[in-house]
């Protein structure tokens, strides 16, 4: 199977399975499977087409959902299928890595809260668009005054007297030190992600257990909008696991060979390297075995093999595929060079911050002072707002050659090199910190550099597109990328309570992209917000159609059934949500409301 660049990685592993379609089952094994999707096997010759909705129930890799056929090959034995799961994101931790996981998350621009449970303990962390923005935990420990406690910056005292004021007034912990004057609301934010920081750390101690991904908007009331760095809390968070039996698990052998990533999304991710990590980086060149990097980093054997589990896990660096070549020769563009590159740069724009805050750090800064670094961290982010609206213009007006800043007869290691270096520059996760809008366009600008690539390096692409080259204009959207764009525009009319227009604007987005349910159950919502039910309710039995196991949809097309006065199909709706969803509240909402026999 070729190498492709997925969102969440795939785990090559084969499983014996029972797959039903319909009324039948079929014997299938798994080739390779991810977080939300599938590649099986099946032998004979299943009636199955893509688009066809299938039941996963695979013991093994704890995962029970429903699947959409999104590809079928026929093989000399049978047929292997490439399926997308439905329903919610789920599994164990024992057979996906987390910090797989969350870069998938991240990749996808996903919005809402993952739950890791391992016994009595459940974490959760909230992505808003791709970013790690809060997290919160069900240990004492983790809570935010209690950090507050043991760092010194507030007295037992104090802590009692906050945390009665806290329970008589429902306030946030945080919200009343503030107020009761124990800690400034500088401190406060401070804090807040520092313990955020420790709980997203703490996961990558954790061995077993099992993980929940819940899509959909946020509570905006109950968290705190951070932005923080998925890379390097990976990083920090596996170079602080301490239990030698989870580094032993996540290390390759001895005899495999290590190599940088080829793929610039994964190369140039903001990460802040620990000095001990500078030897090993520099001993990985494609050729040498764990064995002789962890040798040769002159460090205890323990700690070498923890630095490169936390370099394996930001997928900087990756095991050497025996059985594919990688792609590189004597004459291509040096990868590990350009990495270097990357990582001065970013060295050096820390060392010039950390020379600032030391130089403060005995005194509370000035007024003036604060206004200087707020003048020049502004200027630094406008000056790059700048840049990545001339880029996004050259990709929106200009083509291939332009976007990557290459002439018309451009060599494959000019093209390569010039790839890299706009992939650098313009990286999505670099720059998190910047307005939701902007992050947004420098998502379709990495589109755009990657598909020029794509398009450029490859002999017959790229005498297809001289041919024709304004087709290579990014302002030609894909459709699912049009729809995208629609389904946000629909968003926020919808907040604006303008129901009827953000239907009608989801209706675009699923006429552009019919095969995603997301589109539908959001139009029918809407309609139904509108009063429309009876076309609610055609909207939502096209999200059903599309991703039957889904508890949010029944639900919400049991509450159209109750507003159109079929309570019977209510009822069977309600109780078909909660089978797949026992707590699921909307559902029991909709029960309670349902008039007595």
């Amino acid at each position: 199977m070729s190498k492709e660049k997925r969102r969440f990685q795939r785990y090559h592993k084969e499983v014996s399975f029972i797959l039903t379609f319909g009324d039948r089952t079929y014997n299938a094994t798994t080739e390779d499977y991810s977080v939300d999707g599938l590649s099986v096997c099946i032998a004979g010759d299943p009636p199955i087409k893509a688009g066809d909705i299938v039941n996963l129930n695979i013991a093994k890799i704890r995962v029970k959902s429903g699947g959409k056929v999104v590809r079928v090959s026929k093989r000399n034995d049978g047929v292997c299928l490439g399926i997308s799961r439905l329903g919610l994101l789920h599994g164990s931790l024992e057979d996906f890595e987390l910090s797989n996981v969350l870069l998938g998350l991240q990749r996808s621009a996903k919005t809402g809260v993952i739950f890791i449970k391992s016994g009595n303990i459940q974490k959760s962390v909230y992505f808003k668009s791709g970013d790690m923005i809060f997290a919160s935990s069900s240990l004492v420990e983790d809570r935010l005054g209690d950090m507050l406690m043991r760092q010194g910056r507030i007295t037992l005292d104090q802590y009692k007297e906050s945390s009665e004021v806290m329970k008589r007034d429902g306030k946030r912990h945080g919200t009343v030190l503030v107020e009761m004057g124990f800690i400034s609301p500088k401190e406060l934010f401070s804090a807040v992600k520092l313990s955020v920081e420790h709980i997203i750390m703490s996961l990558f101690s954790i061995s077993s257990g099992d993980f929940l991904f819940k899509e959909g908007e946020l509570p905006s009331e109950e968290v705190i909008m951070l932005k923080l760095s998925a890379a390097n809390l990976i990083y920090r968070g596996i170079k602080a696991v301490r239990e030698i039996g989870i580094i032993k698990d996540m290390c390759p052998s001895a005899g495999e060979v290590l190599h940088f990533s080829s793929d610039p999304l994964d190369l140039f991710q903001d990460l802040m390297f620990e000095d001990e990590d500078r030897k090993i980086l520099t001993a990985i060149d494609g050729k040498r075995t764990l064995k002789e990097i962890v040798d040769q980093s002159g460090h205890q054997p323990l700690d070498a093999m923890r630095s490169v589990c936390a370099l394996l896990s930001t997928r900087i660096i990756e095991v050497v595929d025996s059985s594919a070549t990688n792609g590189l020769s004597a004459e291509d563009v040096p990868i590990d060079e350009m990495f270097r590159e990357h990582h001065d740069e970013q060295e050096e724009y820390r060392a010039e911050r950390h020379k600032i805050d030391t130089a403060r750090q005995d005194k509370e800064p000035t007024m003036d002072e604060d206004m200087e670094d707020a003048a020049g961290e502004k200027q630094r982010a406008d000056g790059m707002v700048k840049r990545i609206e001339e880029m996004f213009t050259i990709c929106e007006e200009h083509d291939y050659y332009d976007v990557l800043g290459v002439g018309k007869s451009p060599t494959n290691t000019e093209i390569k090199r010039a790839y890299y270096l706009r992939a650098k520059d313009f990286h999505p996760d670099k720059h998190y910190h910047l307005p939701a809008n902007v992050k947004d366009k420098l998502n379709r600008i990495f589109t755009s550099i990657t598909t020029a690539y794509s398009t450029l390096s490859s002999p017959d692409l790229k005498v297809q597109y001289d041919k024709d080259p304004m087709k290579g204009r990014a302002n030609v959207l894909d459709p699912a990328e049009r729809a995208i764009y629609k389904f946000d525009e629909a968003n926020d009319l919808m907040r604006k309570g303008d129901n009827d227009e953000a239907a009608s604007t989801f209706a675009e987005a699923a006429y552009l992209d019919s095969e995603n349910p997301k589109y539908h159950y959001y139009c029918g919502y809407a309609l139904a917000r509108a009063g429309k039910h009876k076309e609610a309710e055609r909207a939502m039995q096209r999200a059903i159609k599309l991703d039957p196991f889904n508890a949010d949809y029944l639900a919400e097309q049991g509450h159209v059934y109750l507003a159109l006065g079929f309570n019977l199909r209510a009822k069977g709706t309600f109780e078909k949500a909660l089978k797949i969803s026992a707590m699921h509240k909307r559902s029991m909402e909709g029960l309670s409301a349902l008039p007595d026999e």
